[in-house]
């Protein structure tokens, strides 16, 4: 009966309802995602298309305006195209088994005060600032915003809160936002933050701090996560970055290690030779570095991960460091 009912619901991509609404809109997108992914049983699938459609849907704005087919009736922090909705696909569980785990638009921290500080600190902080970052005459960024992803399991699912950082600040004027907020919130984060702080600090001509996450991956405990874009200027090698990678030396690891990580990397920003004349600009422009901070009870976690854009291709390289 639930499937049923979810079902009835639901509308086809390509036929425009007289009064769209986002829930029916998208809902075959994530009903498609689930049902290709081979892991979740029919009830499972009608129970994540259930609770999308009545409480993630109704909570994403207005519905699109009919002119020209879709047009959202304002801007997403999440992509280029504007929408509100954007599916991916995650192995990285070992207990998956090759089976991949689908999210959308990604759990949120236990209902414990001092554990929860953090999370309204980058609200709280982003709210007060919003006046003067965004002013009426601002052109470069609008309003301050959180989106959330849904990590969906068979029968769990967990969330991840994402805040865009104002792109119209340089970066002492992000630094001095994000010093505030780790300044509001619990002392346990501010050796890590200190770390890549200093890194940032001192290479602002290419490392621009973008965003930050939270989720409950390290539960009890909040796991933090500051994303961190290098712009690209004239060499993309492996080695013109491997020192932000590395702390600045502070973290060390095997050379087999590295060489792995440096033919990967290489693989994925080298174009092929035929393209030398027939698409001489393609290739990334942007990498994204992801630094974590996590609590442990005697050490603090640093983890670094780097991403690359490249055509439909994402590089990655995790590297974990503890500090005392």
């Amino acid at each position: 009966m639930l499937c049923f009912q979810v079902h009835r619901k639901l509308v086809s991509p390509d036929s425009i309802p007289l009064d769209p609404r986002w829930s029916p809109l998208l809902a075959p997108y994530l009903e498609n995602g689930l049902i290709h992914a081979t892991k979740y049983s029919s009830g499972e699938i009608c129970r994540h298309v259930a609770f999308f459609i009545h409480h993630i849907g109704p909570h994403l704005g207005p519905g699109p305006l009919l002119k020209d087919g879709y047009q959202p009736q304002y801007p997403s922090s999440m992509t280029r195209d504007l929408p509100l909705f954007e599916l991916s696909v995650s192995w990285k569980y070992p207990k998956q088994q090759g089976k991949a785990i689908v999210r959308f638009v990604n759990g949120i921290i236990p209902p414990n005060r001092e554990r929860t500080q953090i999370w309204k600190a980058v609200s709280h902080t982003l709210e007060a600032c919003e006046a003067t970052i965004h002013p009426s005459t601002c052109s470069q960024g609008g309003p301050s915003s959180t989106f959330i992803g849904f990590e969906l399991k068979e029968s769990v699912m967990s969330g991840k809160l994402y805040w865009p950082l104002p792109s119209c600040l340089d970066v002492p004027g992000v630094i001095n936002i994000v010093d505030q907020v780790f300044s509001a919130s619990s002392a346990v984060f501010s050796a890590a933050w200190h770390q890549i702080r200093e890194q940032i600090r001192t290479h602002p001509d290419t490392l621009i701090p973008c965003m930050i996450s939270i989720d409950a991956t390290a539960i009890p405990d909040p796991r933090i996560i500051i994303y961190v874009r290098r712009d690209f200027q004239n060499e993309r090698y492996f080695g013109s970055w491997e020192h932000h990678l590395r702390f600045n030396d502070c973290v060390a690891y095997l050379e087999n290690f590295r060489s792995i990580c440096c033919g990967l990397w290489n693989a994925l920003a080298t174009n092929p030779p035929e393209w030398a004349q027939s698409r001489p600009d393609a290739g990334s422009k942007i990498s994204m570095f992801a630094k974590e901070l996590g609590i442990r009870p005697i050490l603090i976690n640093t983890i670094t991960r780097i991403y690359e854009w490249y055509h439909l291709s994402v590089g990655f390289v995790e590297i974990r460091t503890d500090s005392e």
